[in-house]
C-alpha cells in the first residue's frame, strides 16, 4: 500500500516538475532517512569564533561605531585577528570603513587664514595676461612644436 502511494507521489513529481525518475527516487529516499530533501553543510573551514561571539562584536561595533576592529578587539580580547573582525562586520552587513586621519586645525594654522584669503583674494583680482604667463605644474618650459 505505502509503495503504491510512494510511486503515485513520484509520478506526479516527474510530471510536475520534470525530473527523472532516478532523481526523483534519490530524493524520496533521502527524505526518509534525514526528513529533508536539503543538502547536509560541507566540511568547510570551522569558522573562528561562535555566533554568540560574533553577535558581540557587531553590537559592540553599532554601539561604538568609531572604533576600530583592533581597538575592538583589545577590548574584547577574543583570540581573533583584526581582519576576522572587520570580516564578521561586513557580513553582519554594516556599512564599516577604516577611519583616517583628519586634518590638523591649530591655533597657528588658523592665525594664518586671514593672510592666505588675503593672497587668494589678490590673486583673483589678476588679468588673464598674468594668466598666461603662469607656469603650472602640468606645462612644459619648452616648446616642442614651433
Amino acid at each position: 500500500m505505502e509503495i503504491e502511494k510512494m510511486e503515485n507521489r513520484m509520478k506526479t513529481w516527474q510530471k510536475g516538475y520534470k525530473l527523472s525518475n532516478p532523481s526523483i527516487y534519490c530524493m524520496f529516499k533521502k527524505c526518509e532517512t534525514t526528513s529533508s530533501i536539503k543538502n547536509k553543510r560541507g566540511r568547510d573551514r570551522k569558522p573562528k569564533t561562535s555566533i554568540r561571539e560574533d553577535f558581540v562584536i557587531v553590537r559592540f561595533a553599532q554601539k561604538k561605531n568609531k572604533i576600530s576592529s583592533r581597538e575592538i578587539l583589545e577590548v574584547l580580547k577574543f583570540n581573533v585577528s583584526a581582519l576576522t573582525v572587520r570580516l564578521i562586520i561586513k557580513n553582519s552587513r554594516l556599512i564599516s570603513c577604516i577611519q583616517r586621519k583628519r586634518p590638523y586645525i591649530s591655533k597657528q594654522n588658523m592665525a594664518n587664514m586671514p593672510k592666505n584669503t588675503g593672497l587668494s583674494k589678490d590673486l583673483i583680482s589678476k588679468v588673464s595676461r598674468f594668466w598666461d604667463c603662469v607656469l603650472w605644474s602640468g606645462d612644459s618650459k619648452y616648446e616642442l612644436f614651433g
